[in-house]
């Protein structure tokens, strides 16, 4: 069984769904179910129970999931030392962030690393910023950018890049007072931590906002901002390159809203490959 193979079957034992796994692995969904096929019939049980309706392991099934998961972390632990034989570092680094994060800051973080380290292969895989911490716990990323609060898992190391603010925006002509007044209502991120950082905000002022709907994409929100649905609040460095910029009104805000702090993170370990330590020690700790 080869290491891609050995990858399917960890993603299939986590997700217990065979497109989704397809997806993920950039591997038909009928090979996928062939390799299930041909791995039992070598070991002569069933890995996974598996109907119309769903998927499920067998005990033979967690049994081989640990195995398979013992030998990823083996081939790991072989790469590193093989790099250090070598005197390079290389490997495939699995990253995970939000798509504003993957326009706005991943190019600064991985361009100096590809010029250093251009043996190194990147994985990149996006989603909402929330979820990084739990994918990082269940090694399903090696690397995660994310936004984080003042209380981080302690499961988790970060460090942080940079500290980004939050704009209030509005369609044109539009002020604070139709916030206040509840003829504009409002958008609201889907991100707790933004959510919390805003909701804190009109909590201070004594404002009560009508809410509109939620949402989680940054060109969402602008397209209705834009035209005329409500107001949000957004990171600025995403509004400020937005095509629909000069079609939305940024609010001064007094007091003004705390800025994101965004941090690169990942697992706490006693050793780390190679590849995981030159990027995360790019950035001083925290």
């Amino acid at each position: 069984m080869t290491i891609d193979e050995i990858k399917v079957m960890i993603e299939l034992s986590k997700t217990l769904h065979f497109g989704k796994t397809s997806r993920a692995t950039h591997m038909s969904a009928p090979s996928v179910t062939r390799l299930v096929q041909r791995l039992e019939d070598e070991l002569g049980c069933r890995l996974f129970d598996r109907d119309n309706r769903r998927v499920q392991l067998t005990e033979a099934g967690k049994v081989f999931q640990q195995y398979a998961e013992q030998q990823l972390r083996a081939w790991s632990e072989l790469q590193v030392a093989i790099s250090g034989v070598k005197g390079t570092v290389s490997g495939l680094v699995r990253i995970y962030c939000s798509v504003t994060a993957s326009h706005s800051i991943l190019t600064d973080i991985l361009r100096p690393i590809k010029d250093r380290y251009p043996e190194i292969r990147v994985a990149l895989s996006t989603g909402p910023s929330e979820e990084t911490f739990q994918k990082i716990s269940d090694d399903e990323v090696d690397i995660g950018i994310c936004a984080y609060p003042k209380a981080v898992p302690s499961s988790i190391k970060i460090r942080k890049i940079k500290e980004v603010g939050l704009s209030v925006i509005v369609p044109k002509g539009a002020s604070l007072d139709d916030i206040r007044s509840n003829a504009l209502p409002f958008i609201y991120p889907k991100s707790a931590l933004t959510r919390s950082y805003i909701s804190d905000w009109f909590h201070q002022q004594g404002i009560a906002v009508k809410v509109y709907t939620e949402l989680a994409d940054v060109d969402g929100t602008m397209s209705l901002v834009s035209l005329g649905y409500g107001a949000s609040v957004i990171p600025s460095l995403s509004c400020a390159s937005h095509h629909l910029r000069d079609q939305v009104e940024v609010l001064p805000m007094t007091p003004e809203l705390p800025s994101l702090k965004v941090g690169i993170c990942c697992k706490k370990k006693v050793t780390y490959p190679s590849y995981v330590k030159v990027i995360m020690d790019a950035f001083p700790s925290t």
